[in-house]
C-alpha cells in the first residue's frame, strides 16, 4: 500500500484564503490618529459674530448718538455755541432784524395811543391809559418774535441752516398769541401767590412754545406737553434753565452788547435740550 500523498490539484500547494493582512500596515484613509482637519468644528475659533465675540454696541452707547453725545450741560453749551459760529452771520442779521421790528412797534404803538388818547396828563392811571396800545402791540410783537427765536432755533438743530423769510412763514401767528397770553396769566397768578409758584410756572412752561412750533399742538396741549416734559426730566430742566439763565446775564454785564452772542447761545442750547428730552435726533 503506498503512502505519498495524493498530488494537490493542479499541482500547486495549498494556499491560505486571501483576507486582511493583520502584520500590515492599514490601507490609506481616514488618518484617526492625526486632528481632524478644520471645518469650523469644536476646534476652531467661532466666526466672527459668534458667541465668542461682543455684541454689537446698542444705539446711543459707542455709536454716532454715544455718551459723548448724551444730553449735559457742556453738550448743549458746546452745541449752542457750534450752531452760532457756524451761522454767525445770519443769526447776527436775524437778531436785527427783530430788534428793528420791535422798535418800529414801539413807535407805531406811541403813535395811536398819542392819536387816540392825545398828551398824557400826569398821574399813573393816564400814564397807564395812554400806553394803552404801544404796551399791547409790544406784548404781541415779544410773543411773535420770541416765537421766531425758537423756530430759528428749532431749525438749527433739525439741519435746515436759518432762512429768515421761512422762519416767519411757517409762525401760527393765532396759535403763537394765544399761547402767549394763557403763560402769562398762569404766571401771573403764580407771582400773585407769594412769587415761587410764579418760579415753578415758569420752569414748568419753559418748553411750551417749542411744543407749540415744533409739534404743531394747539396752546392748551403744549402747555401740557411741557409740564409733562418738565415733570418727568425735572432735574435737567432746571439745571438747564438757571444755565440759560446766567448765560444771558452775562450778556447784559457786557454792556448788553454780549446778548447778541449770549441769547442765541442759550436758545440754541434750549432747542437742543428740547431734541434730546423727546428723544429726538439732532443735527450734527
Amino acid at each position: 500500500m503506498s503512502t505519498t500523498p495524493p498530488d494537490e490539484p493542479n499541482g500547486t500547494p495549498e494556499q491560505p484564503p486571501s483576507g486582511p493582512d493583520y502584520g500590515a500596515p492599514p490601507p490609506s484613509g481616514p488618518d484617526y490618529g492625526a486632528p481632524p482637519p478644520p471645518t469650523g468644528g469644536y476646534g476652531t475659533p467661532p466666526p466672527p459674530g459668534g458667541y465668542g465675540s461682543p455684541p454689537p454696541p446698542p444705539a446711543g452707547y459707542g455709536g454716532p448718538s454715544g455718551p459723548a453725545d448724551a444730553w449735559s450741560v457742556g453738550n448743549a453749551l458746546g452745541y449752542g455755541w457750534r450752531k452760532f459760529t457756524q451761522n454767525v452771520g445770519s443769526i447776527l442779521l436775524f437778531t436785527l432784524v427783530l430788534v428793528l421790528g420791535s422798535i418800529v412797534l414801539g413807535i407805531v404803538g406811541s403813535i395811536i395811543d398819542r392819536a387816540v388818547f392825545g398828551t398824557p396828563d400826569e398821574g399813573f392811571f393816564s400814564q397807564s391809559t395812554h400806553t394803552l396800545f404801544s404796551s399791547l402791540l409790544g406784548f404781541v410783537g415779544q410773543a411773535f418774535f420770541g416765537a421766531a427765536v425758537v423756530r430759528a432755533a428749532l431749525d438749527l438743530t433739525e439741519g435746515r441752516g436759518l432762512n429768515i423769510g421761512d422762519v416767519f412763514r411757517r409762525i401760527n401767528f393765532g396759535t403763537v398769541v394765544v399761547l402767549a397770553i394763557l403763560v402769562a396769566i398762569i404766571e401771573t397768578i403764580g407771582f400773585i401767590l407769594l412769587v415761587i409758584p410764579g418760579l415753578v410756572a415758569i420752569l414748568f412752561l419753559y418748553f411750551a412754545t417749542y411744543f407749540l412750533l415744533d409739534r404743531d399742538l394747539g396752546p392748551v396741549d403744549a402747555i401740557k406737553a411741557s409740564f409733562g416734559l418738565v415733570g418727568r426730566d425735572l432735574g435737567k430742566a432746571l439745571l438747564w434753565a438757571v444755565v440759560a439763565f446766567l448765560v444771558s446775564i452775562v450778556g447784559v454785564c457786557v454792556c448788553f452788547v454780549g446778548l447778541f452772542v449770549t441769547i442765541p447761545v442759550a436758545t440754541i442750547g434750549t432747542a437742543y435740550t428740547y431734541k434730546k428730552l423727546t428723544g429726538q435726533p439732532v443735527a450734527a
